[in-house]
């Protein structure tokens, strides 16, 4: 029973880190993609180099929101 238990938790353990790269790995493309075609006049890489924290602020709140997003369609899924 022990040994069922530890493989059953690190089953669990490896599909939720899962869940966590592909939820990354979506953001990051979201972001890129709302980077490049809405705010195409505005450079954010060169804003966040130049230290403009109205922009550093966005971008993160940006990627939370997403994070959000994605959360809540996976725990429909699961």
């Amino acid at each position: 029973m022990g040994t069922e238990l530890i493989i059953v938790g690190t089953l669990n353990l490896l599909e939720h880190f899962l869940y966590a790269c592909i939820g990354l790995f979506i953001a990051i493309e979201i972001f890129i993609f709302v980077d490049r075609n809405v705010f195409d006049k505005v450079d954010i890489q060169k804003e966040l180099h130049d230290g403009n924290m109205a922009v550093s602020i966005f971008a993160s709140m940006f990627i939370v929101i997403i994070g959000i997003i994605i959360s809540a369609s996976m725990a429909t899924v699961t």
